[in-house]
């Protein structure tokens, strides 16, 4: 590109190299609930969505940007002209 790049070099920074997550803490200071299964699991979020029903959807203020908005977008900002 007709000039030569200006390479600065630094020192490494002295960091853990490795690390690692143990849950041994969490568990011994806290009581840990037991494991769900992934059916019990599906069956209570059904239960609460059941209990909670449909939410209503809010309008999203000013988008800047607006080209290539997904219709159900536009439909909340109230320009379905797009």
């Amino acid at each position: 590109m007709g000039a030569a790049p200006r390479i600065r070099r630094l020192r490494a920074r002295e960091e853990a190299i490795h690390s690692y997550a143990d849950h041994a803490n969490l568990k011994r200071m806290f009581s840990v609930p037991r494991a769900v299964t992934l059916d019990e699991g599906l069956a209570r979020m059904v239960e609460w969505a059941k209990h909670v029903g449909p939410r209503s959807r809010s309008r999203f203020g000013a988008i800047e940007l607006v080209q290539h908005l997904p219709d159900s977008w536009a439909e909340l900002i109230g320009r379905e002209d797009l």
